[in-house]
């Protein structure tokens, strides 16, 4: 599996899917199913993962999406993607360079979902999984 190949479909039989560390500079990584330990959580193994999320719009919509974390540390979510009904669309917030802003930044995002701003942000992403690294919970509120 690759992260340009993997769906929905796929996170939700799997949850999350970890990067395989040898293949980290190829231009498409390789993943595979993460492993879990025997309650549930994502081993501290792991470490890139790319994980279920749910996202709810500040009008209560609520989306299937798919972020970064790690399982070794508690950074995530983060490099987030909300599937729109037929694909996922990536949202790239400031600092990031105008010219990406203006193709997958909150207004672009915001137009993929046929929404005004106010109708998506403040935008929350609350990950699927657990992880045995705190914090177990993985969440972010973005706001603008």
């Amino acid at each position: 599996m690759t992260l340009g190949k993997l769906s929905y479909e796929q996170l939700e039989r799997f949850l999350a899917w970890r990067v395989i560390p040898e293949t980290i500079d190829e231009v498409d990584v390789e993943l595979e199913p993460a492993t879990f330990d025997n309650v549930g959580l994502i081993e501290t193994m792991n470490g890139e993962v790319w994980c279920l999320c749910k996202a709810t719009f500040s009008n209560g919509d609520e989306h299937k999406a798919s972020a970064m974390c790690r399982g070794d540390a508690n950074e995530g979510p983060s490099l987030l993607s909300v599937f729109n009904g037929s694909e996922g669309i990536p949202l790239i917030m400031p600092p990031a360079p105008t010219f990406v802003l203006g193709t997958e930044g909150p207004e672009a995002f915001c137009k993929k979902f046929n929404k005004a701003i106010q109708e998506v942000f403040p935008i929350f992403f609350s990950v699927i999984p657990k992880f045995k690294t705190e914090p177990q919970d993985r969440s972010i509120l973005i706001n603008l």
